[in-house]
């Protein structure tokens, strides 16, 4: 597994949702889903980058349920393994914000600041 996947498979495992790079939602992505900033770097670069939890709702109910899933299954910091190294995420800050979608009131998420290890070769 390569950096951008290990980073898209640590999202799906932390949120328990489909998770899509936000410049490439693919048609008909059906909501709740995740979107993500695609980001890479080389050994020892600390970046950040944030991801957004969307849903269609009235309610904040399941969504502040996956901020919650979130919060807990990345706790102080979680180490993945991928090709040729590891990549080390933690909470950014802050690390949670309520959204909406500007062109649609029942559009709405949370977004995430994370802060990104690439411990690569490469």
């Amino acid at each position: 597994m390569d950096k951008e996947q290990g980073y898209n498979s640590f999202l799906a495992s932390a949120s328990g949702l489909s998770c899509y790079e936000e410049n490439n939602i693919p048609d008909g992505a059906i909501l709740p889903y995740m979107t993500y900033q695609g980001i890479s770097d080389s050994l020892g670069s600390v970046c950040f980058s944030v991801c957004t939890i969307w849903d269609r709702s009235s309610s904040w109910a399941f969504l502040d349920g996956k901020k919650k899933e979130m919060e807990e299954y990345i706790g102080g910091g979680r180490l993945i393994s991928i090709d040729n190294g590891r990549i080390f995420f933690c909470k950014g800050s802050p690390f949670a914000q309520r959204v909406k979608d500007a062109s649609d009131q029942t559009v709405k998420g949370w977004t995430f600041n994370l802060q990104i290890e690439f411990l690569t070769e490469y």
